[in-house]
């Protein structure tokens, strides 16, 4: 027994990370000094997990390597899996996915032993499961996790139940089924309330109550979040960048404020080397400076953005991006009509990259990626754009009542399924056209 690793892992349990890697700094130099190896190695796992959450990244990942090389010299199959599977999970955590998914496939998943480790093996399939998320291979995470679920029943693990069903939540939400994902993390919620894996589950909830909830009433769950954990980690990093367009849809901050602080929190988020979260900001970034009229700012973001996801393989996400600048992009290909109708007024200075872009081309290849993923809202809007690209283009061969008609179409089943902000643009499109009778 220890009592310092023992008091790191209850501070740890508490999400007291800082707190937890000082005793488990103490119990290493106890287990180094009494030249307990084996002790010595499985703290410096825990140690590498604290790092890693409190934004040391590079220490994590030096001395999880480390462990890796020592584990594997000597023949410790487990500890060799825990290792890598630590590594995988660190650079997932920084979006790092294609490095992190090559230390999980380096894992022969026959020796992942349910029997010999549960945490281990639920470890391993979680992460699994996350990266699918992440890729949005929702189905598939769908099925993996249903499995999993199955396996805590069978091994009347109740904790991993509840874990499972806040990631499945996940899923539901992400395939629009946003009742069926609050009423699963309802649960999780009370199941896991005044214990340490309550955390996770209201996070979630902040997440999925932009669904539900007014973007000012979110604003209030995210403060509560905070004033209730006390967040040592960099989790409320990822708060902070949703909480600022949050802020801006409440009309709490303008444009201009938004863009300020997203600035600054994207300072932070690339000194931790968090890429998949500064990828995150460029977009916001990029939307944001593309409102205010920017579009040299907006560029620049966009385009570090779009190369992020495209060298993750992370193809939707680099449609949404891709998306986001469609607005941009088409107005800098056609400044009549959609200047006035989009109300952006910009001085246009294009990367080179950009003016050679096929715009339809372009609006035709994110309409694919989105119908491939199931995203038919955006599929129907980026179809908006370019039907309306075609119809600003004024070309003698442009059937436009044909076009209108589609744009028709695509405005009323916006207005059936809720979709409030894109049947408004599509209505202010409509109505500048009658007005100008094109």
């Amino acid at each position: 027994m220890s009592f310092e690793r023992d008091k790191g892992d209850e501070l740890f349990t508490k999400y007291k990370f800082k707190q937890a890697l000082h005793y488990y700094l103490k119990a290493h130099t106890i287990f180094f000094t009494k030249g307990m190896e084996e002790e010595e190695r499985r703290i410096k796992i825990k140690i590498a997990r604290c790092l890693s959450l409190v934004g040391r990244k590079k220490e994590a990942i030096e001395i999880l390597e480390d462990l890796y090389f020592q584990t594997r010299d000597q023949l410790l199959l487990q500890e060799n899996i825990e290792a890598v599977i630590e590594l995988a999970a660190t650079y997932i955590l920084y979006g790092e996915y294609t490095l992190g998914l090559e230390w999980l496939d380096s894992i022969e998943q026959e020796d992942i032993d349910v029997r010999a480790n549960i945490q281990t093996y639920f470890r391993y399939w979680q992460l699994r499961a996350q990266i699918m998320i992440i890729y949005h291979n929702l189905d598939e995470a769908k099925e993996l996790i249903s499995t999993l679920k199955d396996k805590a029943k069978e091994f009347g693990n109740e904790v991993y139940y509840h874990e499972l069903n806040v990631l499945e939540a996940q899923i539901d939400a992400e395939k629009g089924d946003v009742m069926t994902a609050f009423s699963k993390l309802d649960k999780a919620l009370k199941y896991f309330e005044e214990t340490p894996f309550e955390r996770s589950a209201f996070e979630k909830k902040i997440i999925l109550s932009q669904f539900t909830e007014e973007p000012s009433t979110t604003v209030e769950y995210i403060d509560s979040y905070i004033q209730k954990y006390g967040p040592e980690d960099i989790q409320p990093l990822a708060l902070n960048a949703y909480r600022i367009e949050l802020e801006l849809r409440a009309e709490q901050i303008n444009p201009e404020e938004a863009i300020e602080k997203g600035e600054r929190l994207l300072s932070t988020v690339e000194s931790i080397e968090n890429y998949d979260l500064a990828s995150k900001l460029y977009r916001l970034l990029a939307g944001l400076n593309q409102t205010v009229g920017q579009f040299k700012d907006a560029t620049h973001y966009y385009m570090k953005a779009k190369h992020y996801f495209i060298s993750e393989n992370l193809e939707y996400e680099e449609a949404l991006t891709s998306f986001i600048f469609l607005p941009a992009l088409i107005q800098n290909k056609s400044r009549s009509m959609l200047r006035d109708f989009s109300g952006i007024l910009m001085n246009f200075d294009i990367d080179k990259e950009l003016e050679d872009l096929d715009i339809e081309e372009e609006m035709k290849r994110i309409m694919d990626i989105f119908e491939n993923y199931g995203d038919i809202v955006k599929a129907k809007m980026t179809k908006f754009f370019y039907l309306s690209y075609q119809i600003t283009q004024l070309n003698l061969n442009t059937n436009v009542k044909s076009l209108l008609q589609g744009i028709e179409e695509i405005y009323q089943w916006m207005i059936e399924h809720g979709e409030l902000a894109y049947s408004e643009m599509i209505g202010n499109f409509l109505d500048l056209f009658h007005h100008f009778n094109l």
